[in-house]
């Protein structure tokens, strides 16, 4: 004996009321048969599907230019459980960590400041929060495996209330277009 195609058909006498209907096997719903056989593509008029992936992947990078912006980051979740020997080289790993995925670079570079910040109280007490200034910048470097870098600066600030995720004008380069 076959199995139902349908919770209406038993014993291979299919019902005439679920004509246009397959049953998805895993509960009772019924699906259109055109709605699981077509595929929907959005299409661009005037570009053809495979431009339109070239476009989105150059709008992307045109994205990953040069940007910098303020996080603030709770260190405290990210290094929670860890043992009390590891916990600030934890916390310079996770805020590593942050960088890549927010700025979409695997070469982050931590700034002496951030660094002395996080182990000011010791390798066990690490701040719960910090403040972070995550610029992403030209490698000069051409022999460089990265074109563009992330660097991570500290910022302070006397308290965290209210405080976003920010863009930041780019001083260093005002300062360069000035000279």
């Amino acid at each position: 004996m076959t199995k139902p195609t349908s919770p209406c058909q038993v014993r291979d006498r299919p019902n005439p009321a679920c004509a246009g209907f397959r049953f998805d096997g895993l509960s009772s719903c019924l699906l259109p048969l055109q709605q699981t056989s077509a595929r929907v593509v959005e299409e661009v008029p005037g570009v053809s599907a495979g431009e339109t992936t070239k476009t989105m992947a150059r709008e992307k990078k045109i994205r990953q230019e040069l940007v910098t912006r303020e996080y603030t980051v709770n260190i405290h979740k990210r290094i929670h459980g860890i043992g009390f020997k590891r916990r600030a080289p934890r916390a310079i790993s996770e805020l590593r960590k942050f960088a890549m995925k927010q700025m979409g670079t695997s070469d982050v570079r931590i700034h002496a400041d951030l660094n002395k910040f996080i182990w000011s109280r010791g390798i066990r007490n690490v701040p719960r929060r910090v403040r972070v200034r995550i610029s992403r910048k030209r490698n000069e470097d051409e022999e460089a495996d990265n074109k563009l870098y992330a660097l991570v600066t500290f910022v302070d600030c006397p308290s965290f209330k209210t405080l976003g995720t920010t863009n930041v004008d780019n001083i260093d380069d005002m300062d360069e277009e000035d000279n």
